[in-house]
């Protein structure tokens, strides 16, 4: 999910746009290299922690990750409803302010 603030939607929506644009872009690769993808996260995670990560574990988070360059507007809906729930928000937003339409 990318998460901009209305702030910066505002102030640079060309900057908002583009930057949308490359996250889409990157996801769909994502996507379509698993493989690739993959390696890469492992060789990040490998500089960042300085600890070897065997590859059935990264195999076996990976699948449970979802990969999509498009809004799942239910999953958005069922976060606020765990962030009720949890007492981290009273109300639920109205869900259309938060998705801007590419």
């Amino acid at each position: 999910m990318l998460a901009a603030s209305a702030e910066l939607v505002k102030a640079q929506p060309e900057l908002a746009r583009k930057f949308a644009a490359a996250h889409r872009e990157l996801t769909e690769w994502i996507i379509g290299h698993p493989a690739e993808a993959q390696r890469l996260a492992h060789e990040e995670l490998l500089a960042e922690t300085r600890t070897e990560l065997p590859e059935a574990l990264l195999k076996k988070c990976w699948d449970r990750i979802t990969l999509t360059p498009n809004i799942a507007t239910d999953v958005l809906k069922q976060s606020v409803s765990d962030a009720q729930a949890a007492g981290f928000l009273r109300d639920a937003p109205d869900m259309t302010a938060l998705i801007a339409k590419p």
